[in-house]
């Protein structure tokens, strides 16, 4: 989220350091479906701006948007699609946000992930530390398995090659 760049730029900054993609998420969490195409336009750049400035980057890399609470509308993707930016949602949701507990976050995930799987787990107040300590769980049992991580700009350059 953008408000959250921008209260913490050295944290995004961090991520992106350490080669994680980074998307955006709106400015602060407001439903796509309740905001204007000048709203949502309106937070995605300024997200994007905020993002771009924290890790040095241009800000047409960052087009990739996941809604909050997985909120779009055919409206919504037109707008995204025009604006020239990549709607990405998820496979895996282990309801993290409700803090189930790591135990049960690990095995949510580690039961519905398969190939091509995209995994959402949150951070802050929605998850926090324990989000750190899934991860850790979950990491090594998926990589034993067989399975590789990529990013989100990498899993798209997967789907481009294989389309053509």
């Amino acid at each position: 989220m953008g408000a959250c760049v921008q209260r913490a730029p050295h944290i995004a900054r961090a991520v992106h350091q350490r080669g994680h993609w980074i998307g955006l998420h709106g400015y602060d969490h407001q439903s796509f479906p309740l905001l204007s195409a000048v709203e949502l336009r309106q937070s995605l750049e300024k997200t994007r701006a905020a993002i771009a400035q924290a890790c040095d980057l241009e800000p047409e890399l960052l087009r990739d948007v996941r809604p909050p609470n997985g909120l779009f509308t055919p409206q919504i993707l037109r707008w995204l699609q025009d604006w020239g930016y990549r709607p990405v949602m998820w496979s895996v949701v282990p309801e993290d946000w409700v803090c189930p507990g790591v135990p049960v976050v690990v095995n949510r995930v580690l039961q519905q992930t398969c190939n091509g799987s995209i995994i959402v787990l949150h951070d802050g107040y929605c998850g926090g530390a324990a989000v750190a300590e899934a991860v850790a769980q979950i990491l090594p049992v998926l990589l034993n398995q067989g399975y590789r991580f990529r990013t989100i700009d990498q899993f798209w350059q997967l789907h481009a090659a294989s389309a053509s």
